[in-house]
């Protein structure tokens, strides 16, 4: 496994070594994490979807609707439709009980003109318990222009509501012309990831995730295919 996933790495790093990050990096931040927000893998972005455009997002069995209300605020929906497959009106109450509702505004962002590298948001998802995050974004143009994205996430407990804890989360981007590699990591879960976002147009993109890469287990538990479209 660990042989298949360097060989994964060194056809994808290949294949897009040519390219140059130029000014795609706001189509391919412009994509749903696997919950359904505009992110990486799990962890969020400061970044939103732009002023009066649609993303929907589809990562194995999870689908996500997102909405720019301005070029600083997005609110969306997402559920898991795993084991959704006879409709019954119970099955139906039970996912919409388990939908996940977020939004998240762009409070501080970058401006290259003013020196000003960060970018800055705060964000609440609920799905079944309260999530509120902060997430903080800055690129390193003399560090092959990498990403660094932190943030901390205080949110209560499924099984006890009035218990809280909080927990930090980090993602490293590398942006080219026509992808985007990412390592995420929360503490939450202690689960690392890696990620491939290719773009297919400023209206499509495609992702390639292998999810908890320190336990991997079968092709269908740890690997993810998604898509996120815009309009």
């Amino acid at each position: 496994t660990i042989y298949a996933l360097a060989f994964y790495v060194l056809i994808v790093c290949s294949a897009s070594y040519s390219f140059g990050k130029q000014d795609t990096y706001g189509y391919l931040v412009n994509a749903q994490s696997l919950y359904g927000y505009t992110g990486n893998i799990l962890t969020p972005s400061p970044y939103t979807v732009n002023e009066r455009e649609f993303t929907f997002g589809l990562h194995k069995f999870y689908i996500g609707f997102n909405y720019g209300f301005n070029s600083q605020c997005e609110a969306g929906v997402a559920v898991d439709l795993k084991e959704y497959r006879d409709f019954t009106i119970d099955l139906f109450k039970q996912k919409m009980s388990e939908m996940a509702i977020h939004t998240k505004y762009h409070l501080l962002r970058r401006q290259h003109p003013f020196n000003q590298p960060l970018d800055f948001s705060f964000g609440i998802y609920y799905k079944q318990h309260q999530e509120y995050y902060l997430v903080v974004a800055r690129d390193f143009s003399n560090l092959a222009n990498a990403v660094l994205q932190t943030g901390m996430n205080y949110s209560n407990s499924l099984m006890n509501k009035e218990e809280w804890e909080l927990n930090q989360f980090l993602c490293v981007g590398y942006p080219t012309k026509h992808s985007y590699f990412l390592l995420d990591w929360n503490s939450s879960t202690n689960e690392s990831n890696f990620g491939w976002r290719v773009l297919l147009s400023p209206d499509i993109k495609i992702d390639l995730f292998i999810v908890n890469i320190g336990n991997i287990k079968t092709l269908f538990d740890n690997f993810v295919f998604g898509v996120t479209l815009v309009t």
